[in-house]
């Protein structure tokens, strides 16, 4: 049986509705309404953070894909809602080496990231999942 987010993607292939990836320039409180959104992040002048749904507002499936739209100058943080801290696993992949992301509370895009990294977020009713892929080494970290 496919995973919701297969079941998103097949739909997207034979017709179903397409999303416009949104601009994120500052910080920003995701909400269950973000759903299956793609959202470029251009860093800006300092750091800032981008903090996911509390679990309890969401359903399993929820999804969020973050694309690096220019290269970092600055960190930005996409980190769980304090309450569900230490709930991300998953894993990073970057020119040079791979990490595990276990019991983490947040991703680091720091300024070392470069244009077209990535990280992706997918709720299961229990975990935050979490695959990000940098073309620098080091350009992506999890912290708790």
């Amino acid at each position: 049986m496919p995973s919701p987010f297969q079941t998103r993607q097949i739909a997207r292939q034979v017709g179903g509705p397409t999303y416009n990836p949104t601009n994120i320039t500052a910080a920003k409180v995701l909400t269950s309404s973000d759903d299956n959104q793609i959202f470029n992040i251009t860093h800006g002048s300092g750091g800032w953070t981008i903090t996911l749904p509390l679990m309890s507002t969401i359903t399993a499936g929820w999804n969020v894909t973050f694309n690096q739209q220019v290269a970092g100058s600055n960190a930005v943080q996409i980190h769980s809602n304090a309450t569900d801290d230490g709930k991300m696993h998953g894993v990073i992949l970057d020119i040079n080496a791979t990490a595990a992301i276990i019991d983490e509370d947040q991703i680091n895009l720091l300024a070392g990231s470069l244009v077209g990294d990535r990280v992706y977020c997918e709720y299961d009713g229990v975990n935050w999942y979490v695959y990000a892929q940098s073309s620098s080494n080091g350009g992506i970290t999890a912290t708790t």
